[in-house]
This record gives C-alpha cells, structure tokens and sequence, in this order.
C-alpha cells in the first residue's frame, strides 16, 4: 500500500469528472505555486497599466505642447510674412515716389482712391505766384525753356487745355490699408 500511496502521490493533479463537470485535484504545493504565478501576472499587468497610464498622460502633455508650440510657430511666421510683405510694399513705394520724383512730377496723396497721385509735369512749367504764394502750372511751348527764370512766361491758363493728348499723365498708387 505504500508503493500505491507514493505512486498516487507523484501524480497529482488529478483530473475527476463528475456529472459532466471537471474537478481537478492539486496539493497544496502545487496550489500554492499557481497562486504564486497567478499574484505575479496579476502585478505585472497592475504594471503595466499604470506605465501606460504614465505614458499615456506623457504623450498627451507632449501632443498639447506640440500642438501649442506649432501654432505658435505658424502665428510667428504670419508675422514675419506680413513683415516681409510690408517691407516689399515699402521698397515699391519707395521706389515708385523716387522714379516719379526724377521725372519731375507733382505727387499728392488722394484720400478718396486711398492712393499716392503723381502729375506728370514733364511738359509743364511751375511757376510761383509771390503775391499769394501760389503755384501756377504753364504747358511747356518751344518759347518756353525750363533752366531760365527770366524766360518769357509759358501761355496762361493752361489747365483749359483738356485735350487728352495735351492733358498730364496721371501715375496713380493704390495704397492698402496697413494692418496694425
């Protein structure tokens, strides 16, 4: 019998099926070690799921930062791109005022078109009136030289002369309303 009761002991567990349901027989030994295997997956998964939790809330930190610096990064480059913008705009009217200046023009700024207006004067003579200060506009005529002061006097009322091809050339800059 205890050749029986050793061989029964090394043959644990035991599978018993009563009533269509398995039962399985384990010592305490082997009992205890599935416990012990079990409590270890339990703590490994509890470890797992807090990591992730960790991981998780990183990335989310990390995407709120990035998604902030990123708009931050595209209202930067709005700005610079209005800058440069501005800056062009600038060096264009800069330039178009400098040209119109060579050329001899009259430049007024016309504040229902919103836009810088240059008279051609090329073929016109300005002359001031010393009893008021006021500038009269002469078409150039081929008595007229423009470098002599003391020259005879252009024909007067030249303004009625409405001919186009007699009338000044207009260079007009449209100006856009600078966002501030």
């Amino acid at each position: 019998m205890v050749g029986n009761l050793s061989f029964s002991q090394s043959s644990y567990p035991i599978q018993k099926v009563i009533d269509g349901d398995t039962f399985v027989i384990l010592t305490k030994g082997q009992a205890d070690t599935i416990n012990s295997i079990f409590e270890s997956q339990k703590a490994k998964i509890a470890k797992y799921k807090a990591d992730t939790r960790v991981k998780d809330s990183i990335i989310s930190i990390r995407d709120t930062l990035l998604i902030y610096y990123t708009n931050r990064v595209i209202e930067y480059n709005t700005i610079i791109d209005k800058e440069i913008e501005r800056v062009d705009r600038l060096d264009t009217i800069s330039e178009w005022l400098y040209k119109r200046a060579v050329e001899g023009s009259w430049l007024y700024y016309s504040y229902q078109q919103q836009s810088v207006v240059a008279v051609d004067l090329s073929d016109y003579v300005v002359r001031k009136n010393d009893s008021n200060g006021d500038l009269l506009f002469y078409k150039m005529t081929p008595d007229c030289n423009r470098d002599d002061k003391n020259d005879k006097e252009p024909p007067l009322n030249w303004q009625t002369d409405i001919a186009l091809p007699s009338r000044p050339k207009l260079n007009i800059l449209k100006l856009k309303q600078i966002e501030r």
